[in-house]
């Protein structure tokens, strides 16, 4: 079973790696 904190920590390198694609897709379209 997961942890609460490990959980946390998930959602934050997801949110994190979404952010960079996003910067990405936005760069790569300028």
């Amino acid at each position: 079973m997961l942890t609460d904190s490990f959980v946390q920590e998930y959602n934050m390198l997801l949110s994190i790696k979404n952010w960079e694609y996003m910067l990405c897709s936005v760069t790569q379209l300028h």
